[in-house]
């Protein structure tokens, strides 16, 4: 007689499955509160150097040292948007009540280089229709403004928290650490944050002394009318480096060879010379030991962030995929030595 063959399941095996089940269901649920619990650990990250330093040069207890490095982030975040907003919604409205011409400008360029189809491609239907929701509808734009500093403001009123508690986000790594190479990790990540903190703050200057730049040489050099929309352009794709600023060049030296082709050519050299200072003087400066992130991942980080979170996702996906990018090579940099030993 043959033996039937049973498949018997420990009951502690099928309540651990089915908990795990209710865990990640659980948390697809509350995925909207912990995204901003990740961006608001992201960016308690970013603020620890400031703290350290205000607490450290100023003698500051941490909460002191931490309000002071949120309200004088906050502070120049309102004075920029208070000065700069108004002008930028009116260069927005004349640039779309004039785009018909640049438009037949842009095209003769691209035929001059070779591109023939840029007319009939959906670049220029897609870029006017941007232009007629920003400038036309207001009152949308204020709405989806509003909403963006809502959870601007429910993020960094976390962070704020978070940062006031000095080891708030390492303990919180520790608790995902294996016990046997807990230490091991948490050094990797101890180092990792220093490094992406530094760069994405060196990356955050470096962005607006591009456009500050591009500002002044626009306004009272070439003096366009677009001074603002070309300094706003220059300085949020300098966030990304190398390829990105080159494209934010091209586009704004297009807009001003339709209206006068020195000025274009001129704006041309200009930000050439205003790139080499920042990579090879202005970063430096700033971050003696230079750190690399792929400007292919960082680009590869904005599109994803921005896809699935909008654009404070597109901003803080950068930290968050350098800090993975650095973890991941800092540990193979340490098992590569510990190899060769």
């Amino acid at each position: 007689m043959e033996k039937s063959n049973t498949f018997n399941i420990p009951w502690g095996t099928i309540i651990r499955i089915a908990l795990g089940i209710f865990l990640f269901y659980a948390l697809y649920l509350i995925r909207g509160v912990l995204l901003y619990f990740v961006f608001s650990a992201v960016i308690a990250v970013l603020f620890d150097p400031i703290i350290d330093f205000l607490q450290s040069k100023l003698r500051l207890s941490r909460t002191l040292a931490t309000l002071l490095a949120y309200f004088c982030f906050l502070a120049l975040v309102i004075m920029l948007f208070y000065y700069t907003i108004p002008l930028f919604l009116s260069e927005i409205k004349i640039l779309s009540d004039n785009f018909s011409s640049y438009l037949s400008q842009a095209t003769m360029f691209f035929q001059y280089i070779g591109i023939n189809d840029f007319a009939s491609s959906n670049i220029p239907n897609s870029f006017q229709e941007l232009l007629v929701k920003i400038s036309g509808n207001i009152l949308a734009l204020l709405n989806d403004i509003i909403g963006v500093f809502i959870s601007i403001l429910t993020i960094l009123s976390l962070s704020i928290f978070i940062s006031m508690d000095e080891e708030g986000v390492d303990r919180g790594v520790k608790l995902l650490l294996p016990k046997k190479s807990e230490d091991f990790l948490f050094s990797l990540w101890q180092e990792s944050k220093k490094k992406v903190a530094l760069w994405f703050e060196v990356r955050i200057l470096t962005s607006l002394f591009i456009s500050l730049a591009v500002f002044i040489f626009c306004n009272f050099f070439i003096k366009t009318q677009y001074s603002v929309l070309f300094s706003v352009l220059a300085g949020v794709l300098d966030l990304i480096p190398v390829i990105v600023p080159i494209i934010a060049s091209i586009i704004i030296s297009i807009f001003l060879w339709s209206s006068n082709i020195n000025s274009a050519l001129i704006f041309l050299v200009f930000f050439i010379i205003l790139q080499q200072i920042e990579s090879n003087i202005i970063t430096p400066m700033l971050s003696k030991k230079l750190i690399g992130i792929s400007p292919v991942l960082v680009l590869l980080a904005v599109l994803a962030g921005g896809k699935l979170w909008g654009p404070i996702g597109a901003l803080l996906a950068i930290p968050l995929t350098g800090l993975l990018s650095e973890l991941v090579k800092d540990f193979l940099r340490r098992k590569k030595e510990e190899n060769y030993e």
